[in-house]
């Protein structure tokens, strides 16, 4: 799969910077800004549509990185158990981790250190979170 990047300034979709992007295995984007807001692009074939919002974070995370559970034997959500529902794992500068949906809902917050969380990954079968 090639990626082509363009600059289009003002048709930008965030305001201000942008911490963290990830591929998800539904062919997505998905993009978390210091604007709060977490926005998700469909790709199809060869074209990028507009973003939907999957969520506004509240005014104190700032997000660094967004990591989605890997796909394991065609099931969703990886190894986890069919109660839990989440796809991803955000981290923030305030030192939090939010378990989410796929719909954007945050599951589960953990305060996990007093600086900030740079990155955040899920194994290669999605049991645990690294």
């Amino acid at each position: 799969m090639k990626l082509k990047v363009l600059d289009f300034p003002s048709q930008s979709k965030h305001k201000g910077f942008v911490g963290c992007v990830a591929w998800n295995s539904s062919n997505e984007l998905v993009s978390c800004g210091d604007d709060h807001k977490v926005l998700v692009f469909k790709a199809e074939e060869h074209l990028m549509y507009d973003p939907a919002s999957l969520t506004n974070l509240s005014e104190d995370i700032f997000p660094t990185d967004i990591h989605f559970i890997p796909k394991t034997s065609g099931v969703s959500g990886g190894a986890s158990t069919k109660a839990s529902k989440t796809e991803f794992v955000l981290t923030a500068t305030n030192g939090t981790f939010m378990l989410c949906a796929k719909n954007g809902a945050v599951e589960k917050t953990v305060e996990a250190h007093r600086g900030a969380i740079l990155a955040g990954k899920w194994n290669h079968d999605g049991s645990a979170l690294g």
